[in-house]
């Protein structure tokens, strides 16, 4: 990230934000990066000097609730149009005003359309990564029923692993257990194709990885990946 100026920004509702931005350029245009579960802006600093060489402006947030930025515990501060509001005050602070285009990694994929969706004068364009489009439906989102569908047409729940998160103690585990949980996520065991759905989307498989503390599997092939690992652990 050092190619990039860190900032912060409190915002009008009190919440604490850090991100990352390059310096003011003549393109009229900038990319605003959204990343996903569980990273933080971070997750984009191999691609970094890319961006850099387009010439375009970036902006790079800590999303609500990871690395640098606020993590409330009330649910209530988590919603799609305060977040989106979070955004466009830090856009505000670097006198960005118009031709965003929000991009969005994994769960950064929606924070980047519900973006797009409330604040459209704001944008000249959209890019989604690993999450297709979702518009909305106006339902009250069912994970059991998620589950059932997804298992019914993928023969596996999807969303399995969002059972750990709703509990207390599920959180206070994986808490605990942060380099377990670095293995969880970037595990490749030679012996299987199969490791994240393992973890993932099967009852337990988490659960069962992490309460074991476990670190015995073989990990991909990150480029500086002890460092990778210690920063992440640094931001949580």
């Amino acid at each position: 990230m050092d190619a990039l100026q860190e900032k912060n920004l409190t915002t009008s509702r009190g919440l604490h934000y850090r991100y990352y931005t390059s310096p003011a350029s003549s393109s009229p245009y900038t990319l605003l990066l959204c990343h996903g579960f569980p990273d933080s802006a971070r997750l984009y600093q191999f691609t970094i000097p890319h961006l850099l060489a387009t010439g375009l402006r970036i902006i790079i947030p800590d999303l609500l609730g990871y690395g640098g930025t606020s993590k409330p515990t009330d649910p209530s501060q988590y919603t799609w149009p305060l977040m989106s509001t979070d955004l466009t005050e830090i856009l505000a602070a670097e006198d960005i005003t118009s031709n965003v285009i929000p991009i969005g990694h994994d769960w950064g994929s929606a924070m980047a359309q519900r973006f797009y969706m409330l604040h459209k004068p704001l944008c000249a364009g959209l890019v989604t990564l690993a999450v297709a489009l979702m518009p909305p439906t106006g339902e009250k989102f069912d994970l059991e029923a998620t589950n059932a569908a997804t298992e019914k047409m993928l023969g596996y729940p999807l969303l399995e692993y969002w059972n750990l998160f709703l509990p207390k103690e599920g959180v206070e585990l994986m808490d605990s257990r942060l380099e377990s949980m670095w293995y969880v996520m970037h595990g490749a065991p030679p012996d299987t194709d199969s490791w994240m759905r393992d973890m993932f989307c099967t009852p337990n498989g988490m659960r069962d990885f992490l309460e074991q503390n476990r670190q015995d599997v073989p990990l991909k092939p990150l480029p500086d990946g002890e460092r990778l690992m210690q920063e992440w652990i640094q931001d949580k």
